[in-house]
This record gives structure tokens, sequence and C-alpha cells, in this order.
């Protein structure tokens, strides 16, 4: 039990290091974790979380996939995995892990935003708007999520959506500089699609 609480207080060490960007001394502590207990998954976890920063891109991977080996059903590492396939640009597997990790859980709003976001980026614009609207079910306090189905909304010229979810970011971040360039980039779109909004170039003489 006593071995129980003490590696329970040095994770928790850990992680206060890693929140607080001390990451080699979270490293450090995670490090020596494993080295008493090799199916400590939460450990491989956040260490794989520490070379994602240091952007050992590949290194990360290996150890948030040694964590999903020990427990197949962590979410989070199914999430963090996702997220650096992205940032390698390998979008198929980071949908992938997007979807192992929504088989396990279907509540947690982030998910569903890079799961939408990874689809936008691989071209599938009306599947990642019903991600993002399925992330506007569990909740409607994060203004990057109007902004992420706003764009995606543009993107299928769809402008009063666009500039709907725009205002609801705002309405959120009244200081929100990308809506509110998103939100001018809207309205200039439809009013120039409707004819409204003309430009003119005048000759020099």
């Amino acid at each position: 039990m006593n071995k129980e609480k003490n590696a329970d207080d040095r994770k928790e060490l850990a992680l206060k290091f890693f929140n607080s960007g001390k990451f080699e001394d979270a490293r450090i502590i995670l490090e020596s974790l494993i080295e008493d207990d090799n199916k400590d998954f939460i450990a491989f976890n956040l260490l794989g979380l520490i070379q994602k920063h240091y952007r050992n891109l590949d290194n990360a991977l290996n150890l948030i996939e040694t964590a999903i080996k020990i427990k197949p059903n962590f979410v989070e590492a199914y999430i963090n995995l996702g997220v650096i396939f992205k940032e390698k640009g390998n979008i198929e597997e980071a949908i992938i892990s997007y979807q192992n990790a929504l088989n396990i859980r279907k509540d947690i709003p982030e998910l569903y935003i890079n799961l939408g976001s990874a689809l936008n980026e691989k071209g599938e614009t009306k599947e990642a708007i019903i991600n993002y609207q399925k992330a506007l079910n569990i909740r409607k306090d994060i203004p990057e999520l109007y902004i992420n189905l706003a764009n995606a909304l543009m993107d299928i010229d769809d402008f009063d959506g666009a500039i709907d979810n725009f205002n609801k970011a705002i309405k959120i971040n009244t200081n929100f500089a990308q809506a509110h360039g998103g939100l001018d980039k809207a309205l200039l779109k439809k009013y120039r699609l409707k004819g409204e909004f003309t430009s003119f170039l005048v000759e020099k003489k």
C-alpha cells in the first residue's frame, strides 16, 4: 500500500511539473516510475506528451502506443495519438485514433472537435460539420468550436451560418480577434455573392 501511495504521490508531482512547464523534472520522475513499474500506462502517456513538447514525435507515438497496449481503453491516449498523427500530417491515422476514442467514450467535446478538424483537413467538410455540431450538443461555451464550425460552413458557402457562429464565438469572448476577422470575411463574401458589394478600379490617367 505504501509503495502504491508513493507512486501516486510521485505521479502527482510529475503532473504538477508538467503543467507548470518543468518538463525535465517531470521526465525524470516519470522514467523512474516506469523503471519501478513497466505497466504504468499513465506514466508512458505523460512521457509521450513531454516528447511531443520536444518535437520528438516518433518517440511520442511509441510511448503513447505503449500506454494503449497496456490499457486498450485509455481514451486520453487515443486522443493524444490523434493529435500527434495530425501534426505529422498523417490525417488518416489521426481520424482512426479519434474514432477509436469515440468507441470508448462519446461525451468529450474536444474529441469531436479534433475529429472534425481532421476530417475538414481531409476535405470531408460535411462530416466535419456534423462532428462540430455533436460537440455543441455537449458544450456550448467553447469559442474555438464556433470558429471551427463557422470556417467549415464558409467552405460550403453557408455564409449566414458562418456569420451566426462567428457572432456566437464573439459573444463568449468579445476580444477574440480570430472571430472578428472571420466575421468580417464572412460578411464580405456574403454581400459579394449577393452583388451588394462592388469594388472599382480607377484607371490611371
